[in-house]
């Protein structure tokens, strides 16, 4: 009975420290808003033009349209609750799927961003400029979305006087179109694990790149898509110690998929 009681004590003093170090934000698009999130559309649009020509809330997902009116845009998604400043170890699971369209044009991209931050204004007079910290992206692009990439970006150093510069470390390239899958009309998986200094990316459960930057900064998830490409985009789950616990319980981090929206979400699209 005594080492019951101790046991409990443990666990009592053990859990609260889990529980303050640990969290999912989920997000499941089914609340019918993007409260947690900023987004940003460049060119910026007429002010005519409405969010939801670019960003609309469809039967529990949610719908990235980078083209309006003729005129292909960029549409970034970038995340924006808790302290994302402060997030350096973390798990981002999610599902996608592009809708075909018979007018796709180059450059035809998608982007997943972790550990993204703009860091800290730098004034250099009489130029100004944003000091840019490491991100790992993962990228599917080429005319007809044929190739994946992973790449991390980090900030050189430039002459006084000089805007700063980014540059670009490849970290693995993958061919598509043999990969015996559509890439159209179908959800795939995504999941991009940024433990401190480690990194891993997979794409519909395949492991495309495995590195480390020792140079890695914390950050926040961000999301963006450009040139006449739709995309869908679902079933969000980040998992990690400073991660805040909000969002729909019915997304399971460990399937990264909803039980209220299942049938329709995997349905084809309408």
């Amino acid at each position: 009975m005594k080492t019951a009681r101790v046991v409990i004590a443990l666990l009592l003093l053990v859990l609260p420290v889990i529980a303050a170090h640990a969290g999912v934000f989920r997000e499941d698009f089914s609340d019918g808003n993007l409260n947690r999130w900023e987004f940003q559309i460049i060119p910026n649009p007429h002010p005519q033009l409405r969010v939801k020509d670019f960003l609309n809330i469809e039967d529990g997902y949610l719908a990235v349209n980078a083209i309006h009116r003729g005129t292909p845009s960029l549409v970034s998604l970038e995340l924006k609750t808790g302290n994302p400043e402060k997030w350096d170890s973390y798990t981002l699971a999610c599902r996608i799927r592009f809708k075909s369209h018979a007018n796709l044009e180059p450059p035809s991209t998608f982007v997943i961003e972790v550990r993204y931050s703009e860091g800290r204004k730098v004034e250099k007079a009489p130029h100004q400029f944003i000091h840019l910290n490491n991100l790992q992206q993962m990228w599917i692009h080429n005319d007809l979305l044929q190739k994946l990439s992973v790449s991390t970006y980090q900030p050189i150093e430039p002459a006084v006087g000089f805007p700063q510069q980014v540059g670009r470390i490849p970290r693995a390239e993958l061919r598509l179109e043999g990969a015996g899958k559509p890439m159209w009309d179908r959800w795939i998986p995504i999941k991009i694990v940024a433990n401190d200094d480690l990194f891993e990316f997979y794409f519909d459960g395949q492991l495309v790149a495995e590195y480390s930057d020792v140079k890695a900064g914390p950050g926040t998830v961000r999301f963006w898509s450009q040139s006449r490409l739709a995309v869908h985009l679902d079933d969000i789950a980040i998992t990690g110690p400073q991660i805040p616990d909000i969002g729909p319980r019915n997304v399971n981090p460990d399937t990264h998929l909803t039980t209220t929206w299942g049938e329709i979400k995997n349905s084809p699209p309408r």
